[in-house]
């Protein structure tokens, strides 16, 4: 008996001799040569302290095949150090994500941007290995800057050169962009919109336009009721049975401007903003025709831009909101 209860001593005593409080901390399997095998996300002699995650990293690269170079995985890509705690990264300044995988955005962009990788920011034009990890600011309308840190100001065409193009000595001309029906579009079932980029950046799209009925009058209108002034005036001329020549001949529209976007695909249900029925046959499209060539200067070159406020100093003898109106001779 007492052989018996020695012997079960020694037995417990040779299972038990993994390191940690408890074999492998609980974390893992006391095995060979009384080495503990830890758990997934879990290290150590006694499998006591976590792992972090991992991501490419930023700093090793690895010769992958003869004349490729790769970043192999590391924890917390090399731009952090691991809590072996928690297993939580705590990155270095400048980087961020679970895996400290991605840099930051200066001073997150103020508040007036969100923080976007290359990849989205050229509209995955940009696939290299840090596409994903390298980001800058995209600002919101109205503010610019790599930090989305200024204001924009109004941009107006130069009241000095406003009718000659100093580079040809030719006449400045507003922009035109026609609007082209094909097919049996015009006069079909259906609407269509228009998107127009205002001067900050920022779209705005018409209400539905009833191709059945179509206007010159129509589409001046729809554009013209945009909200925020987008468009204070515009003329809209028929010029044969498919096209319509919007010109942009006020004094806030000058030099180019973004070509406008058609919508023909429709919007009917709950919560569509415009909502309007889609164009059954034919097409409508838009392009630009004639570039404005009237200058598009910040502050018309007539004044300077105040970045906190996002307001014209116009110079001794001009005025406006955009400093176009000349007051004196000068």
């Amino acid at each position: 008996m007492i052989r018996t209860a020695i012997l079960a001593s020694m037995v417990a005593a040779a299972s038990a001799v993994c390191a940690g409080d408890t074999p492998c901390s609980g974390h893992g399997a006391c095995g060979v040569f009384d080495k503990c095998t830890c758990y997934r996300n879990w290290q150590g002699q006694d499998c006591s302290e976590r792992t972090c995650p991992f991501e490419t990293s930023f700093n090793s690269v690895a010769l992958s095949t003869g004349t490729t170079w790769a970043h192999p995985y590391t924890e917390c890509s090399s731009k952090g150090t691991c809590d072996r705690s928690s297993g939580v990264c705590e990155c270095f300044d400048g980087y961020d994500g679970a895996a400290c995988r991605r840099m930051t955005c200066d001073e997150g962009c103020n508040g007036h941007g969100v923080c976007e990788s290359m990849n989205d920011v050229s509209n995955a034009l940009y696939t290299g290995w840090d596409s994903h990890k390298i980001q800058s600011c995209v600002c919101d309308p109205g503010y610019e800057g790599d930090k989305c840190e200024n204001r924009m100001c109004k941009k107006g065409d130069d009241p000095i050169t406003q009718n000659i193009d100093a580079n040809t000595a030719t006449y400045q001309a507003p922009e035109e962009q026609t609007l082209t029906f094909g097919g049996s579009s015009e006069g079909g079932a259906g609407e269509f919109t228009l998107t127009y980029t205002d001067w900050r950046g920022r779209e705005w799209t018409t209400w539905g336009i009833t191709a059945l009925t179509v206007t010159a009058g129509a589409i001046e209108e729809a554009l013209e009721a945009l909200p925020n002034s987008a468009i204070p005036g515009v003329t809209v001329t028929k010029t044969d049975a498919q096209n319509y020549v919007v010109t942009f001949d006020h004094a806030a529209l000058k030099g180019p401007q973004t070509t406008m976007a058609v919508g023909t695909a429709g919007c009917i249900i709950n919560g569509c903003q415009p909502r309007y029925t889609a164009i059954a046959t034919g097409t409508v499209a838009v392009a630009t025709t004639a570039a404005g060539t009237h200058e598009w200067a910040v502050c018309s070159n007539r004044g300077a831009c105040d970045a906190d406020t996002g307001l014209c100093a116009c110079y001794n003898g001009y005025s406006g909101e955009r400093c176009d109106i000349q007051t004196v001779i000068v």
